[in-house]
């Protein structure tokens, strides 16, 4: 989690909250459940565009990128999309083109995590 705080950090996003929900469904349910958490995070400078654009549609900005451990020492990152998002919703160029910036600095963290030399030997994507 600390190296994906930097990775993300170096990229102009900012955490803006970890739900572990793990703890959140023992709390609520009992029993065990794997590692997971969920992480909301967003670049300020992008999100504020974003909002000049489209007031209602923020909903994208956060983005939610998903931590799964799948076994001791080897997770799984999942990012949503937000270009993805975005297509589905709407149509204007200015709103596709912040998602896709978005887009692409996420691609960079998860391509600087898949070269770290922690010991995560599996460490996949998948986009939503």
């Amino acid at each position: 989690m600390a190296q994906l705080k930097d990775e993300l950090k170096k990229e102009g996003f900012v955490v803006s909250g970890i739900l572990d929900f793990q703890q959140d469904l023992q709390d609520n349910l009992g029993g065990y459940v794997k590692k997971y958490n969920i992480l909301n995070v967003h670049m300020p400078y992008l999100s504020q565009q974003m909002l000049t654009f489209a007031l209602y549609d923020g909903v994208v900005l956060p983005c939610s990128i998903t931590v799964i451990e799948i076994r001791p020492g080897e997770v799984e990152i999942i990012p949503a999309n937000p270009t993805a998002l975005i297509a589905r919703n709407l149509s204007d160029a200015s709103l596709q083109n912040l998602a896709e910036e978005v887009t692409r600095r996420m691609d960079l963290v998860i391509q600087s995590l898949e070269r770290s030399p922690m010991n995560m030997p599996d460490l996949s994507t998948s986009w939503s």
